[in-house]
Formats: structure tokens, sequence, C-alpha cells
């Protein structure tokens, strides 16, 4: 529900699902990473004896590719990476999302340092983001927005 139907949904392994979404800017993997934990967040799976529980999730995210207009930047597999450690930072919330995106100083990077671009999200993020190499974006609710949410949902029963 929360993606369109030319978009694919896959299980990645273990906990982890992919969503390839094409997208020409930035904001659409945004506004799908803001819809997706909205709609999860509804849902309900209702146990024996009416037991209700509810779900949350933490979304990590780029685009493919990394740096819009230079497609071998970044592979498909280091991409997914990028993404993976987005999520790993976001889950530092909960039922939050982050996103990083490249820009063109990733390339300026890549030939001062002869570091490849994973290497160095791996190893400071942090300074990427504010060397402006690496844009980040990240949810605008908060985990508490949520959490009230379902408890709204929740008395409403």
């Amino acid at each position: 529900q929360a993606i369109r139907p030319a978009d694919v949904l896959a299980r990645w392994g273990g906990d982890v699902v992919v969503v390839v979404a094409a997208a020409q800017h930035v904001e659409h993997p945004c506004m799908l990473a803001e819809r997706i934990p909205e709609r999860i967040a509804k849902m309900k799976c209702v146990l024996p004896r009416g037991v209700v529980l509810r779900t949350s999730c933490s979304i990590g995210l780029t685009c493919l590719p990394f740096v819009p207009g230079n497609p071998d930047a970044v592979s498909w597999e280091h991409a997914i990476k990028i993404a993976d450690l987005a999520l790993y930072r976001a889950k530092r919330g909960r039922n939050a999302w982050r996103g990083w995106f490249g820009t063109g100083g990733v390339a300026t990077l890549q030939a001062a340092t002869h570091q490849s671009v994973i290497s160095a999200v791996e190893s400071n993020v942090d300074g990427l983001i504010a060397n402006g190499v690496i844009i980040e974006q990240m949810s605008t609710r908060g985990s508490d927005d949520t959490v009230n949410a379902l408890r709204v949902l929740r008395d409403a029963r």
C-alpha cells in the first residue's frame, strides 16, 4: 500500500527488505520512507484471544546512481551497503529513516584519496556529511510521534 505498482519490493535477508523505485529526485524516496513506517504502524496482527500486535520499522535509503549524472561512481552493491549503514544509523531512534545521497564531491574524494566511497562512508560518514560530499536526509517525525499515534489507534479499538 505504500509503494507504487511499478516499484519492486524484495526480502533481502534477515529482517531487511529492499524497495527499488524509479525516482527523478531525492524527494521521492524520502516521501516513500515517510509513508512506509506510517503504513506499517497502522497495520495490526490479531492473535488468538484478541491480542493485537503492532510493529514499527526503521529505514536506510540511498539512490542509484548514488551521484546524480555519474552512474559509475558507486556500484549497486555499494549503494545497498550505504543504505544498510544509513539503516543502522536510523535504528538509533525508533521507527525512523535516514538517507544518504552522493554529490559531485564524491568524484573529488575518490581522486584525492584513492579511497572507495564505501570505505569513506564506513570510516567517516559524519565528515563526508559535514563537508557536503554526502547529503543526509532523515525522518521528519520523531519516535514519540509514532508511539503517540499507536496509542491513539489502540485507544480507538
